[in-house]
């Protein structure tokens, strides 16, 4: 039997069939909630989370170690108080988590296919949602079922969210449909982001991000890594082709966070799939004219990416830098054709009669031009591959930044997270997709097949349900604006959207 056809879920069932229980706790903390981000940084930027925590999920295990180990002191502020009380919170919830939980999604969108960012929103018109999970000591396990209306991969029903994982010493294998982001932006990462549909993947991963103990390497602080082997196995014009992600990240200094990440596309119909095309792939030896690669026998499609947050590098105020910069090609030896991402936040504590609570404001912008940086960049270029033709996609989206290729963006964004754990979250956004020419290939762009300019307002507030003791789950609303101009025929379209949608799970 090929590998292509073993259920990633199967194995990871398979794997925690042999393997008895010590400890309790759901995997991981997910991506796409705002207001747990907001919360999980704030600890870090004040030294309460040691663990790096720019790519998601993050494993709770790691959290309630560091929680447990660096609690606040009484010199802290009043925002830290506050997150380590509402994180502190989410961590019992799971704890407690035992056996079988029911869950449940109900959600309407309209005009939902705009460019996603690390929220958590609709995807198609209508999605209905109903599933379980189960968490035992080492194992937990999760079946989930989405039903949706006119979706855009023509799929009406989808297992995302499910997932196998267990415990093995200080590392997580699992196996699953889940989301996954990758990189310090809060509007797009250029890597892996949650803005296409999840890839059915097995992984490997760190449980609990703790230093090195010997001193030649105790320098490199906390660290983790994360080791993705997915199936792409939607329609592409190379059938099968697989995927495979590698990301290692560490905090050398309390206050500085970087990451490492390559990722590729390898192997399918008429692919070379064998050791060596894949030893290559993993030594960069995928480059013809290297070492003997052709046409025939190249390996895959490759992306390297490099990522840095460093919490108030001059001063001592509430303030962070961060950036992303990924590599499409490889020259003499090293990363080459950068498309990048940079940002600056800043947060601190709001109390008025009306409204009172922890903010976060961030300015990020993004070009996914292969060397934007030079007179003439790139265009067509990135995500593209002239073997792997359907690009860095997966049902019809982009695994990296959500504007796809040849893209130009610029983003406000704020958040507020009240004491009982309330949300808002405010977005305006200035973005240009598709600048360049297609050349000649059929248009695989997923946000549009000519050059816009978009202009977007938005406002969300997530708030928790709760009648006579008994908790009912999460409500979520929110309500946009779009402006887009065809920078070919100068046709302009306006329009107003909306969201509605209650979840009740742990």
């Amino acid at each position: 039997m090929r590998l292509k056809y073993f259920s990633p879920i199967a194995l990871a069932l398979l794997a925690g069939s042999l393997f008895q229980s010590v400890a309790r706790a759901d995997p991981w903390a997910m991506p796409g909630d705002m207001a747990l981000r907001h919360d999980v940084q704030v600890l870090a930027d004040a030294g309460v989370v040691r663990s790096p925590v720019t790519a998601w999920p993050i494993p709770w295990a790691t959290l309630a170690a560091d929680l447990e180990d660096y609690p606040p002191g009484e010199s802290a502020s009043e925002s830290v108080r506050g997150a380590f009380e509402r994180v502190s919170r989410r961590l019992q919830t799971v704890k407690r988590s035992g056996g079988i939980q029911p869950n449940a999604r109900l959600a309407g969108s309209s005009s939902p296919r705009s460019i996603r960012t690390f929220e958590n929103k609709p995807r198609d018109d209508w999605e209905v949602q109903a599933g379980a999970s189960w968490t035992g000591q080492r194992f937990a396990a999760r079946i989930q079922a989405t039903g949706v209306s006119d979706p855009e991969d023509n799929k009406n029903v989808r297992m995302d969210g499910s997932y196998a994982a267990v415990v093995l010493g200080n590392h997580i294998l699992s196996g699953g449909v889940i989301d996954r982001w990758w990189g310090p932006g809060w509007d797009g990462s250029l890597i892996y982001s949650t803005n296409a549909r999840p890839i059915p993947a097995l992984s490997l991963e760190r449980n609990v991000s703790s230093a090195f103990e010997t001193k030649w390497l105790s320098w490199i602080g906390p660290w983790t890594y994360s080791l993705v082997y997915g199936w792409l196995d939607d329609d592409r014009a190379v059938k099968d082709a697989q995927f495979l992600g590698l990301r290692v990240a560490a905090r050398p200094l309390k206050d500085l966070e970087l990451a490492l990440t390559r990722t590729a596309q390898w192997c399918g119909d008429d692919r070379p799939c064998d050791f060596d095309a894949f030893s290559d792939l993993v030594l960069g030896k995928d480059n013809r004219g290297d070492d003997g690669i052709n046409i025939e026998n190249e390996p895959g499609n490759q992306l390297a990416a490099v990522d840095i947050r460093w919490n108030s590098p001059l001063f001592d105020a509430n303030y962070a830098l961060y950036t992303q910069w990924t590599a499409e090609d490889e020259a003499d030896g090293l990363p080459s054709r950068w498309i990048g991402l940079a940002g600056v936040e800043v947060w601190g504590r709001l109390d008025s009669r009306w409204l009172s609570g922890d903010w976060r404001l961030r300015l990020e912008g993004a070009d996914t031009a292969a060397e934007f940086y030079k007179n003439s960049p790139r265009f067509d270029y990135a995500y593209e591959h002239f073997i792997y033709e359907t690009g860095y996609r997966y049902r019809g989206r982009a695994i990296g930044h959500p504007m796809d290729n040849d893209g130009q963006m610029i983003s406000l964004g704020g958040i507020l997270v009240e004491q009982d754990g309330r949300s808002w979250n405010t977005l305006l956004r200035w973005t240009r997709v598709n600048r360049g020419e297609r050349q000649g290939k059929d248009p695989l762009h997923s946000v549009s097949e000519d050059e816009l300019n978009l202009v977007d307002a938005e406002i969300s507030h997530r708030r928790p349900l709760r009648a006579r003791g008994y908790d009912l789950g999460t409500i979520g609303l929110g309500l946009g604006y779009g402006y887009r101009e065809n920078v070919k025929t100068d046709e302009e379209h306006n329009d107003v959207r909306g969201f509605l949608e209650w979840t009740w799970d742990i």
